[in-house]
């Protein structure tokens, strides 16, 4: 997703403390907050120095953009509500649909109103800012993504994300009994994602678990098959 040709890009772990200096931030076109395993309604010391460079970014009208956990710490920043999703996790591909209003903002970028983006969370941004206007929604999530001006925009999926990223991250969730089974993920939500950059003739999958309680302990793929479920787990065409 970055260093396109001709551009320059600086990293700074902030979970670590390392920040641009103010002397710095004008050099800058723009920033992107990426994800995050923590949670941006925390109070941690580095959270609370994000806060206040987010601040800082907005009232200079420097570009923004939020990527899950930068999404969220965006729109708290400006002034809006995180917390727990109060539909548990979102792990996979979703649907999320693009208002009109500002599909027409965006035409030159051509975006469908329809975007299949991966997603990973179990938090998500609850109300707004005030003058922040919801530019994409799923069934899933009432704010998928917004923007705040013309300077500022949030995203709460993974435009950046492969399908090798996602499941590396649903091995890591598992390991850190974040998630137990696929049962908290969904067997179709899990179909879903496999069929997405498949070349799987099916037009959906079946998946059946050996038991409500199954763990996931690996589960591997690639664009043609899938390597491995876990134990128990079949996989059936639904033609």
């Amino acid at each position: 997703m970055l260093g396109e040709e001709g551009e320059i890009w600086d990293s700074y772990r902030v979970t670590a403390g390392h920040f641009p200096d103010d002397a710095d931030i004008g050099i800058y076109d723009g920033f992107v907050v990426t994800g995050s395993c923590s949670d941006a309604h925390s109070n941690d010391p580095w959270i609370c120095q994000l806060l206040l460079l987010l601040k800082k970014l907005n009232a200079l009208k420097k570009k923004v953009l939020g990527i899950c956990f930068g999404h969220q710490i965006l729109c708290r920043a400006l002034g809006g509500k995180t917390g727990r999703a109060t539909s548990g996790w979102d792990i996979g591909i979703r649907a999320i649909h693009v208002s009109q209003s500002s599909s027409k903002a965006l035409s030159s970028l051509k975006i469908p109103l329809t975007l299949s983006i991966i997603e990973c969370h179990r938090d998500e941004v609850r109300e707004l800012p005030l003058k922040a206007e919801v530019i994409g929604w799923s069934e899933k999530t009432r704010i998928e993504m917004f923007k705040y001006g013309d300077h500022m925009m949030g995203i709460q999926g993974h435009p950046e994300y492969t399908m090798d990223i996602l499941l590396h991250l649903i091995d890591r969730l598992v390991q850190h009994n974040l998630i137990m089974s696929l049962g908290e993920i969904g067997p179709k939500r899990w179909a879903e994602s496999l069929v997405f950059e498949s070349s799987f003739s099916f037009s959906s999958l079946y998946l059946s678990p050996p038991s409500p309680s199954s763990s996931v302990t690996s589960a591997r793929y690639n664009t043609h098959t899938v390597q491995q479920l876990p134990p128990g787990w079949k996989i059936e065409p639904c033609l």
